[in-house]
């Protein structure tokens, strides 16, 4: 990605997209993306996402703990997004669920570093676990 680009301002936007990942995942679950990918727990990716796709404005992209993969075909089918290209930007991310290609080898056995990305609805869930004192109000209303 970098032979392909070497704007300065592309490069800025990148790490401030990077640290505006890192910042989320701070506050969300307290603690760096890659201290929670060691831990095999999912980290929150919607910023990088947010160029690619507009259909992520209801939804939360979380990225899983990597894993190698040789080629082999007999595997369930998911889209694969190529990971660089949803960093740039210059892909429509699928509206399910993806694998995400950090790596992949040309020269056989063919392995890939892969990432699944999931969606997830934050919004629904934080409703269920909170209510505001007007909904909980109007809830009593009507019961």
């Amino acid at each position: 990605m970098l032979r392909r680009n070497q704007n300065a301002r592309f490069w800025l936007s990148i790490l401030k997209k990077y640290r505006n990942v890192v910042e989320n995942n701070f506050s969300v679950f307290g603690e760096h993306p890659k201290n929670l990918m060691d831990k095999d727990h999912p980290i929150d990716i919607t910023i990088f996402a947010s160029s690619s796709s507009s259909s992520l404005s209801f939804a939360t992209l979380r990225l899983m703990p990597p894993h190698i993969e040789v080629n082999d075909d007999s595997k369930r089918k998911l889209p694969k997004v190529i990971f660089g290209d949803m960093i740039a930007g210059t892909t429509v991310l699928p509206k399910e669920d993806f694998e995400l290609v950090a790596w992949e080898s040309r020269i056989p056995p063919y392995k890939r570093f892969v990432n699944l990305a999931t969606y997830c609805d934050d919004h629904k869930t934080s409703q269920d676990r909170t209510e505001s004192p007007s909904n909980k109000r109007q809830r009593f209303i009507h019961e």
